[in-house]
Protein backbone atom coordinates (compact mmCIF):
# COMPACT_ATOMS: atom_id res chain seq x y z
CA UNK A 1 0.00 0.00 0.00
CA UNK A 2 1.29 3.45 -0.90
CA UNK A 3 0.70 4.98 2.53
CA UNK A 4 2.67 2.18 4.19
CA UNK A 5 5.55 2.59 1.76
CA UNK A 6 5.57 6.32 2.51
CA UNK A 7 5.41 5.76 6.27
CA UNK A 8 2.14 7.69 6.69
CA UNK A 9 -1.42 6.75 7.57
CA UNK A 10 -4.03 6.13 4.90
CA UNK A 11 -6.08 8.96 6.42
CA UNK A 12 -3.19 11.39 6.01
CA UNK A 13 -2.65 10.24 2.42
CA UNK A 14 -6.34 10.81 1.72
CA UNK A 15 -6.07 14.29 3.27
CA UNK A 16 -3.13 15.08 1.00
CA UNK A 17 -5.01 13.81 -2.04
CA UNK A 18 -8.07 15.94 -1.19
CA UNK A 19 -5.93 18.98 -0.31
CA UNK A 20 -7.01 18.93 3.34
CA UNK A 21 -3.36 18.58 4.43
CA UNK A 22 -0.08 19.74 2.99
CA UNK A 23 2.68 17.31 2.17
CA UNK A 24 6.08 17.94 3.73
CA UNK A 25 9.21 18.01 1.63
CA UNK A 26 10.35 14.80 3.34
CA UNK A 27 7.10 12.99 2.48
CA UNK A 28 7.24 14.39 -1.05
CA UNK A 29 10.76 13.03 -1.40
CA UNK A 30 9.64 9.61 -0.12
CA UNK A 31 6.85 9.56 -2.71
CA UNK A 32 9.24 10.43 -5.51
CA UNK A 33 11.65 7.71 -4.35
CA UNK A 34 8.85 5.11 -4.27
CA UNK A 35 7.82 6.10 -7.79
CA UNK A 36 11.50 6.11 -8.82
CA UNK A 37 11.28 9.64 -10.19
CA UNK A 38 12.67 13.05 -9.31
CA UNK A 39 10.55 15.30 -7.09
CA UNK A 40 10.15 17.84 -9.89
CA UNK A 41 8.55 15.11 -12.02
CA UNK A 42 5.57 15.18 -9.64
CA UNK A 43 4.85 18.71 -10.82
CA UNK A 44 5.24 18.06 -14.52
CA UNK A 45 2.42 17.58 -16.95
CA UNK A 46 1.17 14.01 -17.34
CA UNK A 47 2.16 14.26 -20.99
CA UNK A 48 5.83 14.55 -20.05
CA UNK A 49 6.03 11.49 -17.80
CA UNK A 50 8.23 8.67 -19.03
CA UNK A 51 6.47 5.48 -20.10
CA UNK A 52 8.14 3.50 -17.31
CA UNK A 53 6.89 6.04 -14.77
CA UNK A 54 3.39 5.75 -16.16
CA UNK A 55 3.62 1.96 -15.86
CA UNK A 56 4.84 2.24 -12.27
CA UNK A 57 1.92 4.51 -11.40
CA UNK A 58 -0.54 2.15 -13.11
CA UNK A 59 0.93 -0.78 -11.19
CA UNK A 60 0.66 1.08 -7.88
CA UNK A 61 -2.94 2.04 -8.62
CA UNK A 62 -3.68 -1.61 -9.35
CA UNK A 63 -2.06 -2.62 -6.05
CA UNK A 64 -4.17 -0.04 -4.23
CA UNK A 65 -7.35 -1.30 -5.93
CA UNK A 66 -6.57 -4.90 -4.99
CA UNK A 67 -5.88 -3.89 -1.39
CA UNK A 68 -9.14 -1.95 -1.15
CA UNK A 69 -11.10 -4.83 -2.69
CA UNK A 70 -9.52 -7.30 -0.25
CA UNK A 71 -10.28 -5.01 2.69
CA UNK A 72 -13.90 -4.63 1.65
CA UNK A 73 -14.27 -8.41 1.37
CA UNK A 74 -12.81 -8.83 4.86
CA UNK A 75 -15.18 -6.20 6.27
CA UNK A 76 -18.13 -7.88 4.56
CA UNK A 77 -17.17 -11.28 5.97
CA UNK A 78 -16.59 -9.93 9.46
CA UNK A 79 -19.58 -7.65 9.82
CA UNK A 80 -22.23 -8.66 7.30
CA UNK A 81 -22.18 -12.47 7.36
Amino acid sequence: MLAEKMGISTNFLADIETEKSWISSLTLTKLANILEIEVYDLFRSKKTLKDETKETIKSMMNDISVTIEHSLKQITIKYLN
